[in-house]
């Protein structure tokens, strides 16, 4: 699926070096939970740049979804539910007491648990992978 330029849409995958790094890592626990709605411009933006996605599937209200880092900055899963599970997930990143303001494409983690249970964050993300703190495992993509 073709890329359109967009002033609220990162399209350049980060490689490992380009990862925010002010969210320390954490140890599997409790997770963050920071909640944040997505404003109106992002939805529309996201449904402007990838037209076949479902607008009923883009997540508005928001909860981080990493383990507890002490605020700063939290990611949350805009959309996930793209054809080509190779594209990866749109994600979308705020600080504590903002508004998401960007939204990005990222690939999946690649990380399995030893049951094959997928881990939902994006390549390279701080702290433990998805299964290790969700209560229900996610099946294999």
């Amino acid at each position: 699926m073709p890329l359109k330029q967009s002033q609220f849409i990162e399209f350049d995958r980060l490689s490992e070096e380009e990862i925010p790094t002010n969210m320390p890592g954490t140890t599997a626990g409790e997770l963050c939970e920071a909640s944040a709605r997505l404003p109106l411009a992002l939805h529309a933006e996201a449904r402007r740049t990838y037209p076949a996605i479902d607008g009923h599937r883009v997540m508005e209200d928001l909860v981080c979804a990493f383990d507890e880092h002490g605020g700063g900055e939290h990611c949350a899963v805009v959309y996930d539910d793209f054809p080509d599970p190779a594209t990866g997930t749109l994600w979308t990143r705020w600080h504590s007491g903002e508004s998401p303001t960007v939204l990005f494409l990222r690939p999946d983690c690649p990380t399995r648990s030893p049951s094959a249970t997928a881990c939902g964050h994006f390549t390279a993300h701080p702290g433990p992978h998805s299964w290790e703190t969700d209560t229900m495992e996610k099946p294999p993509r």
